[in-house]
C-alpha cells in the first residue's frame, strides 16, 4: 500500500520521537505488525500505530477550546465552600450602565446575549455579575474598534 506524504512524514517524525534508527524502527514494525517498512502497513495498522504512538505522547492532543467566561462553574457555593454572595446594588448599577452603552441589534439583545453566553435569565450572584461586567467591557471595546451600527444593522 502506498502512503501519502503526510503519513510518511508522520511515520518519520514518530521514528525520531521514539529515538529509533531506521533499522530499530523496522524491527519495531516487524515485531508489532510483521512488516519491515511503514509503506507496507495497511490502513488499520496505521490507525493502530498512530493510536499506540499517541499513548506514548506523540502527536498533538486535540483540545476543545472553551472561553473562560463560558466554562462551567459551581453556583451553589463559593470558592472557599461558603455560600455565594448576592449581587450588590453597585454591581447592578454598573451592569445597567454598561448594557445601555452597548449597541444591541434587537430590543432584547442583552437578555439574548446573557442567555446564550452565560446560560442565565437574571443575574442573582455577585460572581456572575462580575463575569458579565467583564464581558460587557470587552464587548464595548470591540464595538469601539470596528462597529458601524447604523450602516450594517438597519432597524
Amino acid at each position: 500500500m502506498s502512503l501519502d506524504s503526510s503519513i510518511t512524514r508522520t511515520m518519520r517524525a514518530a521514528r525520531i520521537y521514539l529515538r529509533h534508527t531506521e533499522g530499530e524502527f523496522s524491527e519495531f514494525l516487524m515485531d508489532r505488525y510483521g512488516v519491515l517498512y511503514p509503506e507496507d502497513l495497511t490502513a488499520a495498522q496505521i490507525a493502530d500505530l498512530l493510536g499506540f504512538l499517541r499513548l506514548l505522547g506523540f502527536g498533538k492532543a486535540k483540545r476543545k477550546w472553551t472561553c473562560t467566561l463560558c466554562m462551567p462553574r459551581a453556583r451553589e457555593t463559593g470558592a472557599d465552600g461558603t455560600a455565594p454572595v448576592p449581587v450588590s446594588q453597585a454591581q447592578l448599577a454598573v451592569l445597567d450602565t454598561l448594557k445601555n452603552v452597548v449597541k444591541w441589534v434587537h430590543q432584547n439583545g442583552f437578555e439574548a446575549w446573557l442567555s446564550r453566553y452565560f446560560s442565565l435569565t437574571e443575574i442573582t450572584w455577585g460572581r456572575d455579575a462580575s463575569a458579565v461586567i467583564t464581558a460587557l467591557k470587552g464587548l464595548i471595546r470591540s464595538q469601539k474598534k470596528r462597529c458601524c451600527y447604523p450602516a450594517h444593522y438597519p432597524l
